[in-house]
């Protein structure tokens, strides 16, 4: 019996001549995969024995392991002390909040201490010119009604202003007035000053927390730069780069940790 040519074709297309004999496909296919995985098995062994020993290998990975354990131990530090530099931050920012209130009402109280102080020397000068008035008229009645009437704090100064002419004719006004003696104090007036004293006093402080609670923040930038140097160290695949990353790490560690040390503390407990 004879194949028809549609059948004979699809024999031959269905069969492959491969090493000197006729394979149907999947068999054709079966033998490259074991040609392919035989290359590549060989391939990789022949590099393998360039690879070092066991001892060598050994050796490399206990020094990764110790990079490894550093990074750690300066990630541990970084993080504690970044966190611990936060929170001084907002301490002292807190601080430096409650001292400039405290200055502000100092301020506003030397404010009305001075206003008080301004009220009393027009009193006493308005009852000063009264009496200037009276003793020029020879009004002793009215002179001597008018120095009752005077403030404790203008009293002394004027004693002192009339004793300057005791010995000189009766009635006389002596030259400048008791506003000019140094017996005059007006407690008000004093009292002004000092709080504005302690304002300004106080007002250093507030500028002083602020500056160290930006440096808080700028040492917790520095810390920031620890942890990205350690974070991108222990990713790297390449030794000598994780060395120099390590390096840079403990170097920026130390000046951060030195900061931080020095800046004082305001632990709040």
């Amino acid at each position: 019996m004879k194949l028809g040519k549609p059948v004979w074709n699809c024999l031959i297309i269905r069969t492959v001549f491969h090493n000197g004999s006729f394979l149907s496909p999947v068999e054709f296919l079966l033998n490259k995969y074991r040609e392919k995985k035989t290359f590549l098995t060989e391939h990789h062994d022949g590099n393998r024995s360039t690879i070092p020993g066991p001892e060598r290998t050994m050796g490399t990975n206990e020094n990764i392991d110790r990079i490894e354990v550093i990074f750690a131990v300066i990630l541990l530090f970084t993080t504690v002390t970044s966190a611990f530099c936060a929170y001084e931050a907002t301490r002292w920012a807190g601080a430096r909040n409650s001292l400039v209130d405290t200055s502000n009402r100092l301020t506003t109280e030397s404010i009305r201490a001075s206003d008080e102080a301004n009220r009393d020397v027009l009193v006493d000068v308005s009852v000063f010119l009264s009496w200037v008035d009276a003793k020029s008229r020879n009004d002793t009645l009215r002179a001597g009604f008018l120095e009752s009437r005077f403030t404790p704090e203008f009293t002394p100064a004027f004693d002192a202003w009339i004793a300057a002419v005791k010995n000189g004719t009766p009635g006389t006004i002596p030259p400048g007035t008791p506003f000019s003696r140094p017996e005059y104090h007006v407690f008000a007036q004093d009292r002004s000053g000092q709080l504005q004293q302690n304002a300004s006093a106080i007002y250093n402080e507030a500028k002083e927390a602020s500056q160290t609670s930006d440096d808080y923040i700028l040492n917790a930038v520095l810390f920031t730069i620890v942890l990205f140097l350690c974070g991108v160290g222990q990713r790297w695949e390449h030794d000598r780069i994780r060395k120099i990353l390590l390096v840079s790490a403990i170097i920026f560690f130390i000046i951060a940790m030195g900061v931080f040390l020095w800046l004082p503390k305001n632990i709040g407990f």
